[in-house]
């Protein structure tokens, strides 16, 4: 059956590995879960960031209330019995608590810069080709002054470095998704920031999107997506692929369990 939405992080895992691609799209359809601590950790952390960011957790006082109400202590619970240690368990609390603590000492909001979006969800048709992209936006920012609209991505993990002539298929996505906030908020320039969020200094990376570079990109994201809708075989073709192994491991898919390939 030939699918019509579409993500940044599915175009990524069909790009790196298409039997992963498959996977994670058959764990939704089955309605299987991708089992790990981290997953908690890093969802909790993006939900008390966005909480940051709309002011509703100004203090310390706050996050602790906020960290005793929403922390996934099931969860942990849960994969505490499974693959995780008590004491991985409250590293993990602590983790989150210093990042927190940090992310609160140091909001990233430059200055000049209006909040006008937080976790906010967008989606847009490519009529070419009859799918949609969407995707989450974690913050917002426009800068009246400059016509400029800044799309944040917080992340957990080290930043890692990017040439701006050669964007992913991610940030192509994001891009044109862009495109569709125009009408709200006015912008001549976009750009893109990756905050890395963690107990230590908060790093960030500021990249501009260039028109120009993005109509050069963009054709071949075209054909990936044309790929996406209706692929002709989800195999792959390495031995030690990280992406398949770890989802074989999370989602107990066999090795001998092979997707249906299209025939002709």
């Amino acid at each position: 059956m030939q699918r019509t939405l579409f993500t940044p992080a599915m175009i990524e895992t069909f790009k790196v590995c298409r039997r992963a691609y498959w996977m994670a799209y058959e764990s939704v359809i089955t309605g299987r879960k991708v089992t790990g601590s981290d997953k908690h950790v890093k969802s909790f952390l993006l939900r008390a960031i966005a909480e940051i960011n709309r002011g509703k957790v100004a203090n310390m006082h706050q996050l602790l209330k906020f960290m005793g109400q929403h922390w996934p202590s099931e969860e942990m619970s849960r994969e505490t019995t499974l693959n995780v240690s008590s004491d991985q368990a409250a590293r993990a609390f602590l983790f989150a608590h210093k990042t927190l603590s940090q992310y609160l000492l140091n909001v990233y909001k430059p200055a000049g810069a209006q909040v006008v979006g937080i976790n906010l969800k967008v989606r847009a048709r490519i009529g070419s080709l009859r799918v949609y992209l969407e995707d989450t936006f974690d913050l917002i920012l426009y800068y009246p002054s400059q016509r400029r609209l800044e799309l944040v991505d917080f992340h957990l993990k080290p930043l890692k470095p990017f040439d701006p002539s050669w964007p992913s298929a991610s940030m192509l996505a994001k891009q044109y998704l862009a495109e569709k906030l125009r009408c709200r908020w006015p912008f001549d320039k976009v750009s893109m920031t990756f905050v890395q969020v963690g107990n230590a200094e908060k790093n960030t990376v500021t990249i501009p999107m260039e028109e120009s570079v993005f109509r050069l990109h963009w054709p071949e994201m075209l054909k990936i997506l044309s790929e996406m809708k209706d692929p002709d075989d989800y195999d792959c073709a390495r031995q030690t692929c990280k992406r398949c192994n770890y989802l074989e491991t999370k989602l107990s898919f066999g090795r001998t369990q092979r997707p249906i390939a299209k025939t002709a």
